[in-house]
């Protein structure tokens, strides 16, 4: 069972890297044990129904606006 912390590590690491963040869609319970945290079901069911392209898209948008080029994590 992943921890407070490490969920939100996963969560960071989703925003932050595109490449990642592919992966962790299709399947986010193998790509969070290659980032070394374990989910359980009910937290990789809970991630499933997560809608990561419009939070990275809202996040993108207010970046903009503060003069930053991506998001400013």
């Amino acid at each position: 069972m992943a921890s407070k912390e490490e969920m939100e590590r996963l969560v960071g690491k989703v925003i932050s890297d595109g490449a990642f963040r592919q992966d962790f869609v299709k399947n986010p319970k193998a790509s969070a044990s290659k980032a070394g945290i374990e989910l359980t079901s009910e937290q990789e069911a809970s991630f499933k129904k997560a809608d990561f392209s419009k939070m990275v898209g809202e996040l993108e948008k207010v970046a903009s606006k503060s003069g930053c080029l991506s998001p400013c994590m």
